[in-house]
Parts: structure tokens; sequence; C-alpha cells
């Protein structure tokens, strides 16, 4: 059998080639790329707007899905920046959105954001691991009694109620739709679902995205009960190995606070922070500490913790 060492391929980027600020230019194609394929099952529609010589690019869901409405990882002048979110208020009705800001720094973005009514909602370490090095780490033991292995297309409800907690039911099937049409039409070397079982019962989540030279690793949860066990840990690293085992050099994820020092010990740095910055109208503006904390209970609940 091949080691992970056999598995690499001398056309995907190497982390020590890589200068901090081209990792967090590859990791945002990335996320481009992973926000496109999920907009377009959603049907929302790219959007655009600019002058000579700049232009932003957000997304316009259907009533009912703003969670997908906004832009991610763009900047814009200072002078601006006042046109280009009435630009986006105008189109999307003045319904809420989200610009997505980081890893790089983005300051002066975010300080005219605050002006413009923006909260943060979230703010996540986004880290990279370079798989080279870490081959010893992928091979974190799995728990007696727990299996994990990619899924097909007919567990994916049970992967999203597993990931997302306690969400309703409409929240469960969106996502259920979501996944299941990008599993069943992007290829496996880019993107593949993952999942730890215990009995048959699904107990542990995570995914794989690879493009732009390098593999991210995304919705690494385990069920409330069942935390604390090393299940989290050796989810990543399966999702690790996934990625060497196509030929990729460099993993990124962002970590929810709890899953920090899991991360971590599998080899895990920190190169930037991603902010969730969400505007909301302004009738819809006295919900906002109610969804605050319903989203810190979601994370407490199940959602990306490890």
């Amino acid at each position: 059998m091949a080691s992970f060492h056999d598995t690499f391929a001398a056309d995907y980027p190497r982390q020590g080639a890589l200068t901090k600020e081209q990792l967090q230019r590859l990791y945002v194609k990335n996320k481009f790329e992973l926000t496109k394929h999920v907009s377009a099952v959603v049907g929302a529609k790219a959007q655009y707007f600019g002058g000579n010589d700049w232009f932003i690019s957000w997304y316009s869901a259907p009533e009912g899905a703003e969670i997908h409405n906004g832009l991610e990882h763009q900047d814009v002048p200072d002078q601006h920046v006042p046109a280009a979110l009435d630009a986006v208020k105008h189109n999307l009705k003045d319904r809420r959105f989200n610009w997505v800001t980081g890893p790089q720094d983005q300051n002066r973005l975010e300080y005219h954001l605050r002006r413009q009514d923006f909260t943060v909602d979230e703010q996540e370490p986004v880290m990279v691991v370079d798989l080279r090095q870490q081959t010893e780490a992928m091979r974190a033991a799995v728990p007696n009694g727990i299996r994990i292995g990619d899924i097909d297309s007919w567990r994916v409800r049970d992967w999203v109620k597993a990931w997302s907690g306690h969400a309703p039911v409409e929240a469960t099937t969106h996502w259920t739709q979501i996944y299941d049409t990008m599993l069943n039409t992007l290829h496996r070397k880019q993107f593949c679902m993952f999942m730890a079982q215990q009995g048959g019962r699904v107990i542990g989540t995570g995914y794989l995205h690879c493009f732009a030279g390098i593999a991210s690793i995304h919705a690494i949860a385990v069920v409330p009960e069942l935390r604390g066990n090393g299940i989290g840990k050796a989810l990543t690293a399966y999702g690790m190995q996934r990625a060497a085992s196509i030929g990729y050099n460099i993993s990124t994820l962002t970590s929810s606070r709890a899953g920090l020092n899991v991360f971590q010990s599998l080899g895990f740095k920190e190169f930037g922070v991603v902010k969730l910055n969400v505007w909301r109208p302004l009738i819809d503006r006295g919900t906002i500490e109610n969804e605050q904390k319903e989203a810190l209970e979601a994370e407490q609940e199940g959602w990306c913790l490890v």
C-alpha cells in the first residue's frame, strides 16, 4: 500500500513555497468556488457593481433564503463604500445580507461597515496545516466502536441532522437539498462528505472541498453527548487523509472556539481571521440580540463543534 508520502502531487502548492498573503488568496479562491456551488443550488444570482478601477460582486437569493445574500472577502476603496452598499441594498430590496471579511487585514473596510450598522455575528481564526509534515497526526486514533468514512446521497439527511443539532425542519431540509445536490454533481475529488457513526447512528460530520490548490475542511461537528472523546480529532484527521490521498499538500479550516485546541494538536496554525458582518433592515434590528444568542446556543448545541 502506498504511504501518505507517495500520494503528494508535485503540481499542487506546498505551504513552504507560499507567503501568508498568497495562502490567504488561495483560501479566498476556494471559498468563492464553494459559495458559487451553494448559491447555484438555492437559486441565488450573481450581481455586480463598480467603476473603472474597482467592482464588487454578490449573490442575491430568493425570498426566504436570505442567509445566502451577500459578499465574501472583497474590498472597496474607502470613498466608494457608501455607493457600493447602496447598490447592494437596492438590489436586495433592503433585505438582510452578509459581508464576510478576512482572512487578510480588512480593518479599513470593517470600520466603514460598522459605521453603516453592520454587526459582527461571528469571528473565527482560519488555520492551515502542511500535510507533508503531519503524516503521523493523520493517523489519529478512532475511538472504539466508532467508524468513519465517506457518505453517499442516502445518508445526507442524517448527516445534516447530526451537524445542525436542533435546527428546525425547514433548515434541515434546506441544507439537505444543498449538500445532496453538490454530492451528486461535483467530482468526489473536489467535494466529499464524511461521517462518524456508532451502531448505524451518525454522531459526527465533516466535508472536504478542494479547489485552487488547497483542500478545505468544513463542518467538523460531534453530537453534544459524545464530545471530548476524540471523535472530532479523528474526523479532522480523516479529512486530512482524504486530502493527502488525492495529492494535496495543504489543508485549511476555520475553527470554532471549542475546536481550536483539537486542530492545533493536529498541526494546524492560524493564518488569519474571518468575520461574518451582517446588515439587517431597520425593522429587523430589534431581533439582533436574540439572533446572536441563538447563534451562540446553536454553536454550543452542535454547529461546528468537536
